[in-house]
């Protein structure tokens, strides 16, 4: 198993994005789906906007990680 050491920052939405935070940011998609359209079923439109909003909020934040290996 891999050990990396996490960063963030701004900057990283403009290079690459590694392919282990593409796996990440898919994952959170796959997670975020089922709690807008379950927002949207149990409340309504305004409210399921306003999570998708943070849902995708949640993945530009991802997208600001840079990993190195250890």
């Amino acid at each position: 198993m891999k050990k990396y050491k996490v960063y963030w920052s701004i900057f990283n939405l403009t290079k690459a994005t590694q392919a282990e935070i593409v796996n990440l940011q898919n994952a959170w998609t796959g997670f975020s789906v089922p709690i807008v359209g379950s927002t949207l079923i149990a409340s309504d439109a305004k409210h399921a906007f306003i999570a998708s909003i943070i849902c995708g909020l949640i993945d530009k934040a991802i997208s600001c990680l840079y990993l190195e290996e250890k």
